[in-house]
């Protein structure tokens, strides 16, 4: 112990007499990332209703252009003697390093964000191809960077191009909801195909869940460019994390929701709400496996843009009408109990059994996460949701029409309280009419 004080002083009483220069060249410097974002589709209004003319609350005026702090991106910064990679802090976007004092240096930052617990989502070259570490990363090269020593600087990425923006938009969905996950993979393909288009549900990008990895599209072509829309970029980045979670569990298995089918056309009483055979959209008459899958996707993007509350809008491929309502159906005017499927689309059973819109289990997810109760003042957490999305898979048994009672049944697994997940869960189920079956 007296040796290495000894040393420790020594070593100090050498510089201060014989190395001022030398000392005072070594400096701290603080780097800080931000993206320059441009989106499509922030800041539509809810356009009917008592909440007409509200919007999200994250991010509302990004189609004009806006700077966000690139949370957990990873950093390559080299100059003479040095060469080293970081992540910057995952909840501000900035990273501390040391050096020698004035040098100039070159930033290479890439299109790879992580969160604290070791999550990280990732913009790629690849198409098709979920292999462990598909295509490559996307990055930007900036030079002439001379840091401030004992300050902090800040360096601009993105050039609002659409691209950059749906990496910052993933990034910052990653960031925004994590729920449990752990060291979990997410990687995107930018698709520039001429047929591009946005999915998690390709090829065998669900084949992996069990090991934690997962791919995602989002289209950037032409008519079809929708990887700068927020909300489409974090619904798909939901599909993952749903999946991903569940794919931690014992028992999961790798694919994507079972028998989950989106082909169904039936009597309807609109046609607003025909599906058609074509698809499937927010407003369509869907088997409820449809409804489940989609619409809790639609659940974690909304939750990514707006706060806890029962108030929050949701915009869905910026629909002529305007934002979805997450409190009341037929675009923020509806209110009685049934939801869309009951009281516009449906008005005989043969069109509500076994069927659901995604619209209504969107505003069941949101009305059950917010729940307000005096009898049963609870509230279900982040990690709550993605656990009952797990849950209802964990179930078994799984077919296009019955995701409702395996819900429901996957419900009473979660550790909340009997109130909660009975007969609060019950009356959101109702008031919102996905419990057809």
């Amino acid at each position: 112990m007296n040796v290495v004080r000894y040393s420790m002083i020594m070593a100090a009483f050498v510089v201060g007499w014989l190395g001022l220069a030398s000392a005072a060249s070594a400096a701290t410097f603080r780097t800080c990332i931000k993206w320059e974002v441009q989106t499509a589709d922030s800041g539509r209004q809810i356009p009917y209703g008592p909440n007409a003319g509200a919007t999200e609350d994250r991010y509302p005026t990004a189609d004009q252009g806006v700077i966000a702090s690139a949370v957990g991106v990873r950093i390559r910064i080299q100059g003479s003697g040095f060469d080293q990679t970081f992540d910057t802090e995952p909840n501000t976007g900035c990273v501390t390093w040391s050096d020698t004092d004035g040098k100039t240096y070159s930033v290479r930052v890439y299109a790879y964000q992580t969160d604290a617990a070791g999550n990280y989502v990732r913009m790629h070259t690849h198409t098709t191809n979920c292999s462990s570490y598909p295509g490559s990363t996307y990055s930007a090269l900036l030079t002439g960077y001379n840091p401030t020593a004992g300050g902090t600087n800040y360096l601009y990425v993105g050039d609002y191009v659409p691209y950059w923006t749906g990496q910052a938009m993933v990034g910052y969905g990653l960031y925004r909801y994590h729920g449990p996950l752990q060291n979990k993979a997410i990687h995107v393909s930018r698709d520039t195909a001429s047929d591009c288009y946005d999915s998690a549900h390709y090829g065998n990008s669900n084949g992996y869940i069990t090991s934690g990895r997962h791919c995602i599209r989002l289209s950037d072509c032409g008519t079809k460019q929708r990887i700068n829309m927020k909300f489409v970029a974090n619904h798909e980045l939901g599909h993952a994390m749903a999946a991903l979670h569940y794919g931690s569990k014992s028992g999961a298995s790798n694919g994507g929701e079972p028998n989950a089918d989106p082909s169904w056309s039936g009597p309807v009483d609109q046609n607003r709400c025909l599906n058609g055979g074509s698809g499937y959209d927010i407003t369509d008459v869907e088997y409820n496996s449809i409804g489940f899958r989609e619409g809790f996707a639609h659940f974690y993007s909304a939750r990514v843009f707006n706060d806890k509350s029962t108030e929050g809008a949701f915009n869905w491929m910026n629909h002529p009408w305007g934002a979805q309502d997450l409190e009341r159906y037929d675009w923020g005017q509806g209110t009685s109990s049934g939801g869309e499927l009951e009281n516009i689309c449906c008005n005989a059973s043969p069109c509500r059994t076994g069927n659901g819109i995604i619209g209504d289990w969107l505003r069941f997810f949101w009305d059950w996460y917010t729940n307000q109760s005096t009898s049963c003042p609870y509230q279900p957490d982040g990690d709550d949701m993605l656990e009952l999305y797990a849950q209802t898979r964990l179930e078994g048994n799984l077919q296009k029409n019955n995701y409702f009672g395996k819900m429901q049944d996957g419900a009473q697994n979660l550790p909340l309280p009997a109130c909660l997940k009975g007969a609060r869960f019950d009356a959101y189920a109702a008031h919102n009419g996905i419990d057809n079956e």
